[in-house]
């Protein structure tokens, strides 16, 4: 008879379970804290975008310092204590830019270490995408030349909260953005029909016998001292497409003749026509300049309404805008176009008149507007304060005073005015031609259908503007 003795496994079970849970909770506290990190660099991610955008906007009609210091001025508005950041380095950027040399202008701030990177050659790692595994991008000809582009990277170190427990106590992540404000060829990207919407449907609509049409920009220096080109004309949309846009998309063209046309230099594969600009003798290409829209769904308008939320064309795919709409890299939207031409050190020192109510304003869903330590003029709202949001503005003419009629109908004679008018009508209906040299102020809605079409003249000597008060 054999007798054996066994030891009671009871303490190696408490063991087991022990080392087991401390696993679980490791493996849980570590899920938790990389899903913190993924939303912080998220929203660093915005705030590389913007900054570089803003950037960009700078050095199209500047300098490299001058896009450097926006940079770092809405780097730090945008993160959440983050102090004012030193840009007296910037003056590293300051002068004519070498393709070849590339500088790179770094500040620490807590825990976050910013760079300005300007130029940005091709083959600089920030032109390489900063998601993990992507392959490196083709250069297209719209990114331009390395003196076009700055670049702004970010390295966040995030603290662990739960992770401790495996002895991981913090970690760094790494966003940049390369921008450019200039088209291939050069010269500043002259967006002319810019419509900040963040969300909505029909943003750019073209119905009945109506039509957009953008002229190419003549750049009388573009090709050298006195050298006249064209640079292509620009209408961008900046809405997502997200308030329901299921049956019409941002951009949306109907009827039998209605039309949104950009034009350009001729040559260009989709040209329908040419016509020559007076008095530069440049050739001009219908359909030969450049639609975008950030919605999803470009590029392209499809038939049948194949690309909403971005574009819908008329029955079958009809009436297409010309050329058809491309993808908006990134959003344009209220804060950098504010920063580039309104950014105000205080906005809660501002007349209520203006429509600015509180000192951090929300502008977007992702970004506020706190102020500008180092702001450029303001020049919208010098123009608002110049010209009134009611009431008769200095210096226009009166166009109800004039003897002419708010609601002109096709029979009319074609209508020229030299100087400054104020439309003084609730709604303004052309149906005839319109030109005016000089600027408009409208007072509401203006509708142009038939065979009418407004235009107000202007140059880049002596640029100009149409100011809608209110309506549509």
């Amino acid at each position: 008879m054999r007798r054996t003795d066994r030891a009671p496994e009871g303490g190696y079970v408490l063991v087991l379970v022990a080392i087991s849970m401390f696993l679980l909770l490791g493996v849980a506290a570590f899920a938790i804290d990389l899903a913190a990190i993924r939303l912080d660099r998220a929203a660093d991610q915005k705030v590389t975008d913007t900054a570089a955008a803003a950037g960009a906007l700078d050095l199209a009609t500047g300098n490299g310092q001058d896009a450097c210091e926006t940079a770092l001025a809405y780097v730090a508005l945008n993160t959440p204590g983050m102090s004012p950041l030193d840009t007296s380095g910037c003056g590293t950027f300051a002068g004519a830019c070498n393709a070849f040399v590339t500088s790179e202008y770094s500040q620490v701030s807590g825990r976050f270490t910013i760079a300005f990177v300007y130029p940005v050659p091709n083959g600089h790692a920030l032109m390489t995408s900063g998601l993990l595994g992507a392959s490196s991008q083709a250069v297209d000809p719209d990114d331009n030349n390395a003196c076009d582009r700055v670049g702004v990277e970010m390295t966040a170190v995030h603290e662990g909260t739960f992770s401790r427990v495996l002895g991981i106590s913090e970690g760094p992540t790494t966003v940049h953005t390369v921008a450019t404000a200039k088209l291939a060829g050069g010269g500043p990207m002259p967006i002319n029909l810019l419509v900040l919407d963040r969300s909505g449907c029909q943003s750019i609509q073209a119905t009945g016998n109506g039509g957009v049409i953008v002229k190419a920009v003549v750049n009388p220096d573009g090709g050298g001292p006195g050298v006249a080109t064209l640079q292509r004309g620009i209408v961008a949309a900046d809405s997502d497409g997200s308030a329901g846009c299921t049956n019409d998309g941002v951009i949306d063209i109907d009827g039998s003749e209605s039309r949104l046309r950009a034009d350009g230099p001729a040559g260009c594969s989709n040209q329908t026509g040419t016509a020559i600009i007076v008095p530069s003798g440049l050739v001009e290409g219908f359909g030969c300049g450049l639609v975008m829209t950030f919605a999803p769904g470009t590029p392209g308008c499809g038939p049948s309404r194949a690309n909403t939320p971005a574009c819908t064309p008329g029955a079958s795919g009809a009436n297409r805008p010309n050329p058809e709409p491309t993808a908006l890299p990134a959003r344009l939207t209220r804060a950098p176009v504010d920063h580039r031409y309104n950014c105000q050190a205080n906005y809660s020192s501002l007349s209520p008149s203006l429509g600015w109510a509180t000192a951090a304003l929300t502008v977007t869903n992702e970004q506020n507007i706190p102020g500008c330590a180092a702001a450029p003029a303001p020049h919208i709202h010098d123009l608002i304060t110049s010209v009134g949001k009611t009431g008769a503005p200095v210096g226009f003419n009166r166009w109800t005073n004039a003897g002419y009629s708010c609601n002109l109908p096709t029979s009319s004679p074609p209508i020229v005015v030299n100087g400054n008018w104020w439309i003084d009508c609730s709604t303004f209906t052309a149906r005839t031609a319109i030109t005016i040299n000089g600027n408009a102020v409208f007072n509401g809605n203006v509708t142009i259908t038939a065979s009418g079409h407004v235009n107000v003249q202007n140059t880049p000597s002596n640029p100009g503007y149409a100011f809608f008060r209110n309506g549509t």
